[in-house]
């Protein structure tokens, strides 16, 4: 009996088990409904953020997660799905309310939904867990670069019509390579360049990537320098075949790309250097663009052909008055200038080097120059005898230091860019510069010599600022000139055989006359075992990463050497030979495996020892001999744990010392009248104090405890970069990003710890003269005192990060005092604040006349406890020369503050550029009366993600936007209009340079003015509006005279890129 009541129970429990649960849901139908609407509306908060950090990446040009993506998709899918069964939902409860009875059965149903919904939401938001939504990438690719020349370009009949030709095959589509021939020094180069620039400028291409191939190709070279252009992260540690992989995705995925490949002797495996080709080309819409002095180049690589004549007779003339700069009329000059030019075979190149070679000479030399170009020999029948003679000839008219340096830059291989830093140790190591006093002075006069040779065309600009480079034609000729198989009296031979083809050492019959061997980057991997060189001066092995080994007898013959450069070569040890070198001037072993060069320390000619990025741990003892180095150099030697005591102060000579992310071990300073043993120790900080000569010092410390408390003698350090900081990533990231920075200031300080603790001297020789002051993480830092009684007034760039502390950056009081009514910052040009997280105003009191003076920039990140206006009355109306205004700060409610201003009639004159983003509290950019914004030199605006913003501006402020140009609002949930309507208002309202107008994800904008007035925007040109679905302004409505291009989302990247490009320094600096 109790089994069947057993079973009997089993049974109605199965049975009522599914009736209860059916039960739950429908009695439980408004809870349920009610939980999922809250975790949906957390989902979508979740689903919103995630969007917005993938926003960022995509405008930085990242690449996001394939997991990312899938997570949107499906968030997105779940949402859609919650909005119908809302939906659903809805009209259940609309019958219920009309008075008929709900439908239990529908009821029911969703609520199981609901429930199942719920629980799938609640996986999804557990799974929402990145640690970064992008893959590893680096910044976008840099912009098109005009440098000098291509601004002076000059436009002929056969240039233009090659260029004509080469932009209609790039506008037609049908062609994906393009071939440019034509002799050498023709100028396809600055051609091409030109073309480069118009094809951005009618927006065919993106991205315009170049790279010089040259006689002897490098693929490593030419992929590295393609991952440049298209702003990849470095390709060291690929295979050939993943770097190809890479640059292919990367062109691939940005598409519309240009690809100049410059000098091309042969054919080139594009495969090999990572370019895409056929219909992969043409479905990433990019093009290839050769140049090449063979026309069978142009077959090889199935191009059409386009042949860059030379200039015709008339034209040359023309080109060589302007070059010359020179009134031949007034001058009767005529009759000898139009001989010469004829000389010059129509090349621009030749015409270049002979104009600038003569601008400034007499009409005796006009008519020797004449009479040797007629009667001068091509060094062989294979070299074209205009450009050679003429390159030849304004050579000749050089001087003994200017030759010099001309024939250093032939050193280096084809195309590349030669530092200035580069050629400065050259010539001291030469002993170029024998009335330079200083290291510094030398740097000024290879400068000069720079410049001329530059303004005589026989060098170039470089890629980027303190570079040269050399053009194929003229580096040609220059070996020429130095090379054996001249007759070249007694002057030495160069030898010089660079690029990867580069194999073997090359063989000669003798060395003994070469004064110059130039083997670097090749693939060298064996040297001989000992050279006859006796009069070799430089050589130069540099980035050879084959050679793991020298010789022990190498050097023995190099009595005479006084430039060595094995930069990046893998050998573990130096040669005992090197003791040869006794004459040895500029040393250079940067990014080399040796651990131990106590050897060194024999080598006491020694001026210049750069060590930069090697392995070493420590300074051996010996070094200490080196009583005539003059540099030193061990940036980002990461290893080095000990430099002897006494062994700095041993290096009487010494100017320059360079120790950034390197040692940072000085021992604490010495007491007064303790007694102590040097003997074991490290280096105390005193004796760089004590070298009298040293003026450059770039160094870090751990703490301000090395520092001597009182100094006999006052150091004279003019240039100096000193971090005193106690976490070693912050003194590594210094030294990256004073690499990476737009400007760079001569002398700079990053401390964490107050002024107050840094020794008196300190505070005179390095912080009152410092251009640029971090503070960063400073512990015990409440405010700032530095600016009080006129110091740092000279400071230009001030820095405060992470100083949690800090409340009020500044405290103006007047108390009476003379100190209270001095300027603050008089002399700022940028302040940077950034991670201040209890920071509620930069500045608390009135500014003396004359503070901020200066300050051009102001960027604010992260800094969520200032609360009200982020410049009020006290700050705006000191800063009549700010030029841009970066903010993200989520609590700020008004940008500027205008209440309470009585006098004046308009501030901010001078803004030109504004970017809002996060402001999720701002309400207003501006309160108070409108007649003190003066927005009248605006020209770019970006307001992202300012969630309660209703609009930007009073229908009253257009009139002062003149020059606003590009205007970006995006991501403003309760943004209604962009501009604020008022009644009274009747009149036209115009902004009259907007060019491009963008608007997306603005739920509520319903027009960009709803006023009376009539809208005029007459040069806008791009109009993109997303994601704005009651936005009903045409682009009609705003009466352009140009044709506007509505959603041109490839113009919107290249303007959110190009915008990105501005934190930083202003235009001019």
């Amino acid at each position: 009996m109790a089994e069947f009541a057993s079973l009997a129970i089993d049974g109605a429990e199965k049975l009522w088990n599914p009736i209860s649960s059916a039960y739950d849901y429908f009695k439980h139908y408004q809870k349920n409904v009610d939980a999922l609407v809250e975790k949906a509306g957390r989902l979508k908060v979740r689903r919103d953020d995630v969007e917005a950090i993938v926003r960022a990446a995509e405008s930085r040009d990242e690449e996001i997660r394939k997991e990312v993506r899938e997570w949107q998709e499906r968030a997105d899918k779940l949402l859609k799905e919650h909005e119908a069964l809302k939906d659903r939902s809805e009209k259940n409860k609309r019958c219920s309310g009309s008075g008929c009875l709900p439908d239990c059965r529908w009821r029911w149903r969703l609520s199981k939904e609901a429930v199942d919904m719920a629980s799938v939401v609640d996986d999804i938001l557990k799974e929402q867990r990145f640690d970064n939504v992008a893959l590893p990438r680096a910044e976008r690719p840099p912009e098109f670069r005009r440098t000098e020349s291509m601004r002076k370009f000059m436009l002929f009949s056969s240039t233009e019509k090659a260029m004509d030709e080469v932009m209609e095959a790039l506008r037609s589509g049908g062609t994906r390579v393009i071939g440019v021939h034509g002799m050498g020094g023709v100028g396809k180069t600055s051609m091409v360049k030109q073309v480069a620039t118009k094809a951005i400028s009618e927006r065919l291409f993106s991205i315009v990537v170049m790279a010089t191939v040259s006689q002897n190709p490098d693929r490593r070279t030419i992929r590295n320098k393609i991952a440049d252009e298209l702003g990849l992260e470095s390709l060291g540690a690929c295979s050939d075949e993943a770097a190809s992989t890479k640059i292919r995705n990367r062109i691939l995925r940005e598409k519309k790309v240009l690809i100049i490949l410059d000098d091309l002797w042969t054919k080139l495996d594009l495969d090999s250097v990572g370019i895409p080709y056929g219909s992969e080309l043409e479905d990433c819409k990019s093009r290839i663009i050769i140049t090449t002095r063979l026309q069978q180049v142009c077959t090889l690589m199935e191009s059409i052909r386009i042949q860059l004549q030379h200039l015709s007779e008339p034209d040359s003339w023309e080109f060589f008055k302007r070059t010359a700069g020179t009134n031949f009329e007034a001058r009767k000059f005529e009759e000898i200038g139009k001989l010469v030019a004829k000389e010059c075979g129509g090349l621009p190149i030749a015409l270049i080097a002979v104009a600038k070679a003569l601008a400034d000479k007499d009409i005796e030399e006009w008519k020797t120059a004449a009479r040797l170009l007629q009667r001068s020999m091509p060094f062989n029948q294979d070299e074209d005898e205009a450009t050679v003679k003429c390159i030849k000839l304004s050579y000749d008219f050089l001087k003994g230091k200017e030759k010099a340096c001309f024939l250093i830059c032939c050193l280096f291989p084809e195309d590349h860019n030669v530092g200035m830093e580069e050629l400065a140790r050259f010539g001291i190591g030469l002993d170029l510069f024998k009335e330079a006093d200083t290291i510094e002075e030398a740097r000024k006069e290879a400068d000069l010599i720079t410049k001329k040779l530059i303004g005589s065309g026989l060098l170039l600009d470089g890629d980027k600022k303190e570079q040269v480079k050399m053009h194929d034609v003229v580096r040609d000729v220059a070996i020429r000139i130095k090379s054996a198989d001249r007759d070249g009296g007694e002057e030495p031979f160069f030898l010089v055989h660079t690029g990867r083809m580069q194999k073997e050492w090359p063989t000669r019959r003798t060395y003994k006359r070469y004064g110059a061997i130039s083997l670097m980057c090749s693939e060298i991997n064996r040297l001989p075992d000992v050279l006859d060189c006796t009069k070799l001066q430089t050589l130069m092995l540099q980035e050879n990463s084959s050679l793991k080994e020298i010789p022990s007898t190498f050097f023995k013959w190099m009595n005479d050497l006084l430039i060595l450069n094995l930069n990046g070569i893998q050998a573990s040890s130096l040669p005992s030979s090197i003791e040869s070198l006794k004459n040895l001037r500029t040393l250079h072993l940067d990014r080399c495996k040796f651990n131990d060069i106590a050897i060194l320390g024999v080598l006491e000619t020694l001026e210049i020892l750069s060590l930069r990025e090697s392995l070493i741990e420590a300074l051996p003892e010996d070094m200490g001999k080196l009583r005539n180095l003059r540099l030193l150099d061990l940036t980002l030697c990461f290893n080095i744990q000990k430099i002897p005591s006494k062994l700095i102060s041993s290096l009487y000579s010494l100017e320059e010392l360079y120790l950034k992310g390197s040692f940072w071990r000085w021992e604490d300073a010495m007491q007064p009248g303790t007694a102590t043993t040097h003997q074991g120790r490290n280096v105390f900080f005193d004796e760089l104090v004590n070298l009298r000569r040293l003026r450059i010092l770039k160094v870090d410390m751990e703490n301000e405890k090395c520092l001597p408390r009182n100094i006999e003698t006052v150091p004279n350090w003019e240039k100096f970069d000193i971090c005193i900081c106690r976490e070693q990533f912050t003194r590594m990231m210094n030294v990256n990003l004073s690499k990476k920075a737009s400007h760079v200031y001569s002398t700079n300080l990053l401390v964490d710890i107050q002024m107050k603790k840094l020794p008196n001297w300190f505070i005179e020789v390095v912080a009152k003269k410092a251009e640029k002051l971090i503070y960063s993480d400073c512990e015990d830092l409440n405010m700032l005192e530095e600016y009080k009684h006129g110091q740092f007034s000279g400071l230009e760039s001030l820095v405060v990060e992470q100083c949690q502390e800090v409340c009020n950056l500044m405290c103006v009081t007047n108390n009476g005092s003379p100190g209270d009514s001095a300027p603050v910052f008089e002399s700022l040009q940028e302040l940077r604040i950034f991670h201040m997280d209890f920071l509620e105003k930069i500045c608390v009191g009135e500014l003396p006349t004359g503070s901020f003076e200066r300050l051009k920039y102001l960027e604010v990140q992260q800094c969520n406890g200032l609360i009200n206006s982020l410049l009020p009355p006290n700050l705006i109306t000191r800063l009549g020369n700010l030029e841009k205004l970066i903010l993200n700060v989520n609590s700020v409610e008004e940008v500027f503050g205008f209440e309470g201003l009585e006098q004046g009639q308009g501030y901010l004159g001078r803004l030109q550029e504004i970017r809002l983003e996060n402001l999720y509290e701002l309400a207003n950019v501006y309160r108070g009366p409108e007649r003190f914004a003066d927005f009248r030199n605006l020209k770019f605006l970006m307001v992202i993600r300012c969630k309660k913003l209703r609009n930007l501006f009073s229908v009253s402020i257009p009139g002062s936007l003149v020059q606003l140009e590009d205007l970006w609002v995006e991501e403003c949930d309760l943004m209604e209009e962009v501009i604020r309507s008022e009644l009274e208002i009747t009149l036209e309202v115009v902004i009259p340079r907007l060019k491009t107008l963008f608007l997306k994800n603005l739920p509520m904008l319903s027009s960009f003015y709803t006023g009376n007035a009539s809208l005029k925007c007459p040069s806008l040109e791009h109009l993109c509006v997303q994601e704005c679905q009651n936005f009903r302004t045409l682009a009609s409505d705003f009466h352009s005279l140009n044709h506007v291009h509505e959603n041109d989302e490839h113009h919107m990247k290249l303007l959110k890129k190009s915008s990105g490009t501005n934190h930083g320094r202003v235009d001019g600096d």
